[in-house]
């Protein structure tokens, strides 16, 4: 967390005592936990490679390692989006040409907080296109005359005149408002062209968290959970408050006089101290109420932490040990919508290269960025596997012993070529074996994947065992 003030405020005890609350701070955890979810979902769906169609001729094939401004390849630029998504609920990204005959285009990237606003109209065919995009390009550039970083305030207006070609503009504050005509831009306008070819639309694409409109901002997906854990974090920095108060006891001398000097008194496990006659001493010690209501209602936001961080991965109910049987699920979750939102964005920005270029209507509809599914049919892990074989053995998931055997074959958990009934068959003759060995008789062949294993629901008091005496 970047700043503990801000969701931790002083009250007015700690703004007299600065160094109190320096050490309140100090002792507040924020666990991270949002973020490291966010590394695992940008792990899991770059998992695998896509598929990417370009134009035979193999004139964008440049595209496939310096797609970028930055001269990261079409992958790299799809976890920026995943990425960007996930935390923000939008990235936007634009084609630029440039001067070079090996890479004539780049795609730009813009993140959310850069889109201040987008004007549309409606053309033939009841379809919007962005008659005007305007972004916030404000930051510190370093100033050769002064030396140092300056902060500029600056505007880019994406736009298209009243001959419908497009133009970038840059302004600064003042310069927009009522002064800034969009149909008839002021001469630092820039049309930018390829080979002397404009376009006729502005080549930006909007990459929300469920599609590619620009008229609305999708909700970041991980807002809720970073809104609990920002709840968490201000619990647990009451409950180490507590926790610290709890284990500092409060000392405090009665009947003292002016010769009694406090600097001679003496604290920690077994100091010792001689107290003048009638001195008296007291402890305050905290009585702990209160710890086991903050405890409880701290795991209750982990709980909705968890079952957020769950709800990405799929649109259906996390409940105990039942979710894992239904979590595979992930073709309708809202991961697999932003891989897809994801794959889209590319798709469109890579034909509007194809159209710039000049490419044929057909040549560029065949033109395609599909990102890897993997991630939708991933591997339970071994506590899932655990868990969801005790959801099966309790009833909660109808599912056959067959098919967890299976799936334990899948994922690497059973490292035998055995069919199921030639396993289940060895499996109970070697668990006798094992139980014979440690010197009881079991009444049952068990459960390959029962919740209780140790049938203590049997009684074996009363079966006579055959020690060789007679």
């Amino acid at each position: 967390i970047k700043s503990k003030e801000t969701y931790l405020p002083p009250n007015q005890w700690q703004q007299e005592h600065p160094d109190e609350y320096a050490a309140y701070l100090q002792r507040a955890l924020f666990y991270s936990m949002t973020t490291y979810a966010m590394r695992i979902y940008e792990g899991l769906t770059m998992s695998g490679f896509p598929e990417i169609i370009l134009p035979a001729d193999g004139k964008m094939d440049f595209l496939h390692r310096w797609a970028t401004v930055h001269k990261r390849d079409l992958h790299t630029l799809q976890a920026n989006l995943n990425r960007e998504q996930l935390a923000h609920g939008l990235r936007c990204m634009l084609v630029e040409p440039q001067n070079n005959a090996d890479r004539p285009f780049f795609i730009q990237e813009f993140g959310a907080n850069m889109l201040l606003r987008a004007h549309f109209t409606v053309s033939q065919g009841s379809e919007s296109k962005a008659k005007m995009v305007l972004l916030d390009e404000s930051g510190f550039r370093f100033d050769t005359t002064l030396k140092k970083d300056i902060y500029q305030p600056r505007l880019l207006v994406l736009g298209l005149d009243k001959n419908d070609e497009y133009y970038q503009c840059e302004i600064d504050l003042e310069g927009w408002g009522d002064k800034f005509d969009i149909d008839n831009p002021p001469e630092t306008a820039v049309y930018p062209d390829y080979r002397g070819k404009r376009l006729n639309f502005i080549p930006f694409t909007w990459c929300g968290a469920s599609s590619l409109s620009g008229c609305a901002l999708d909700i970041p997906p991980l807002l809720d959970m970073a809104d609990c854990e920002i709840k968490l974090f201000q619990l647990d920095a009451q409950y180490s408050q507590h926790l610290f108060q709890s284990s500092q006891e409060t000392v405090f001398f009665t009947n003292t006089d002016r010769n009694f000097n406090m600097a001679d008194i003496r604290y920690g496990c077994g100091a010792q101290n001689k107290l003048p006659k009638d001195v008296d001493v007291k402890v305050i010690a905290n009585n702990g109420i209160g710890f086991d209501a903050q405890k409880n209602y701290m795991e209750s936001i982990m709980s909705q932490i968890e079952l957020r961080r769950m709800s990405i991965m799929s649109s259906k109910s996390h409940q105990s040990g039942t979710a894992v049987g239904i979590v595979q699920n992930a073709q309708t979750a809202p991961l697999r919508t932003i891989v897809d939102t994801s794959g889209d964005a590319i798709t469109e920005q890579l034909r509007y290269i194809a159209t710039w270029m000049g490419y044929g209507a057909n040549d560029i509809a065949r033109i395609a960025y599909t990102p890897s599914k993997d991630f939708a049919n991933a591997d339970n892990n071994l506590s899932e596997f655990v868990s969801l074989c005790q959801s099966v053995a309790d009833g909660s998931v109808p599912m056959l012993e067959e098919d967890l055997y299976r799936k334990a074959k899948e994922n690497g958990y059973v490292n035998s070529k055995m069919e199921w009934k030639d396993f289940k068959r060895k499996w109970r003759l070697e668990k006798l074996e094992r139980q014979e060995s440690l010197g009881f008789i079991p009444q049952s062949n068990g459960n390959l994947f029962s919740k209780n294993s140790d049938n203590t629901d049997n009684k074996t008091d009363d079966v006579p065992v055959d020690d060789g005496k007679k």
